[in-house]
């Protein structure tokens, strides 16, 4: 996602399901299908088949898409794969999800996560993307983390 976005592109799409593990272990995202160009700051659609419960506030509420609301739905990723597979928001109507993230409310810390990933997951889920980090500081955070991997991971 660091490449993708360095190279002024958005994928939409971010989810656990969109993610392919090579033979050597090696993660990468796949199906390109919502990704864009950017060649504005915001890209701007309507109608079209969207992962709801995937989407940052401002992408539900607006339909404006940035790198920002990617590393929002990098957040909720991070919860699929901590929470070892759980639906996010499956307690949420879709047409009550930007009601339910607007009032501040997120998943739950999942069971099987330590708090400093749960930590870069809260910075994801930030209400105001500018409060964000971009992928090249989660692409750090996640390396420290995993260089000092023990069984909590």
């Amino acid at each position: 996602m660091d490449f993708l976005s360095s190279k002024g592109y958005i994928h939409r799409d971010v989810a656990a399901r969109n993610v392919l593990v090579d033979e050597n272990k090696v993660a990468k995202i796949g199906d390109f299908g919502l990704c864009r160009l950017m060649d504005t700051a915001t890209y701007t659609t309507r109608g079209g088949r969207l992962p709801i419960k995937w989407m940052a506030p401002e992408s539900l509420q607006n339909y404006q898409f940035t790198t920002k609301s990617d590393i929002w739905s990098f957040g909720v990723l991070l919860y699929e794969l901590f929470s070892l597979g759980d639906v996010p928001y499956s307690w949420v109507q879709p047409a009550d999800m930007i009601d339910y993230l607007r009032s501040g409310k997120r998943p739950d810390k999942p069971e099987h996560c330590a708090d400093n990933v749960y930590s870069i997951m809260q910075e994801c889920w930030k209400d105001k993307p500018d409060e964000r980090p971009f992928f090249s500081d989660l692409k750090m955070k996640l390396g420290t983390l995993l260089s000092y991997a023990t069984e909590e991971y």
